[in-house]
């Protein structure tokens, strides 16, 4: 089966949800008017943004800071990320 587009809202929406969709998709597109980018919405661009600057997956990335390799993006990896 192959990926799809997905265009996912950048709020009310948790930031494991958003990334767990998006790493899936052959290409996303985050959405939301200026007044409604929520916090979550916000890390879950920095997240996405930072893992295509590193050109990993979240496993990836988490193996690589050395945090057990789940692929949630939790507190840990966040932080690890250096984003808060």
């Amino acid at each position: 089966m192959s990926k799809k587009q997905q265009e996912l809202q950048a709020h009310g929406v948790r930031v494991a949800d958003t990334c767990a969709v998006a790493m899936d998709a052959a290409r996303t597109s985050l959405w939301a008017s200026p007044s409604r980018i929520d916090a979550d919405g916000a890390r879950a661009l920095c997240v996405l943004s930072e893992l295509a600057r590193r050109g990993q997956s979240i496993r990836e990335a988490q193996a690589a800071l050395g945090l057990v390799a789940d692929g949630i993006i939790g507190p840990r990896t966040l932080a690890a990320l250096g984003i808060v």
